[in-house]
C-alpha cells in the first residue's frame, strides 16, 4: 500500500502551488482550483533548462480549471502531478 503525499497551497487566488513527495507521477489527479478557466503551468520542476529530460510528466503548460467543486473550491481541474515534483500554476491574465 502506498501513501500519497501531495500538497496544495493557494497564494491570492492566482496562484497554486502543488507539491509532491511520491516515487509515482500521478495523472488525472483532482486537485481543487479557487477560480475557473485556464491556469498557466508557470513552473515544473520536471522540466529541465539545459537538459533533456527523457521523461517529462507535466500539464502541456497549461490546464483548464471547470470541473467539479473540490477540496472546498469552487472547481477542479485533472493534473498530471510528476514523481516527487513541483507544480505552480497561474491563473492566464487573459482570463
Amino acid at each position: 500500500m502506498s501513501k500519497r503525499t501531495i500538497a496544495l497551497f493557494v497564494l491570492a487566488v492566482v496562484v497554486i502551488i502543488v507539491a509532491s513527495l511520491c516515487d509515482t507521477t500521478y495523472a488525472n489527479y483532482e486537485i481543487g482550483f479557487p477560480r475557473g478557466g485556464r491556469w498557466l503551468e508557470a513552473f515544473n520542476s520536471d522540466v529541465y533548462d539545459h537538459w533533456v529530460n527523457p521523461e517529462v510528466a507535466g500539464n502541456g503548460g497549461q490546464i483548464d480549471a471547470g470541473g467539479a467543486a473540490l477540496h472546498g473550491f469552487p472547481t477542479s481541474a485533472a493534473l498530471v502531478i510528476p514523481a516527487n515534483g513541483v507544480l505552480l500554476f497561474t491563473l492566464d491574465a487573459g482570463e
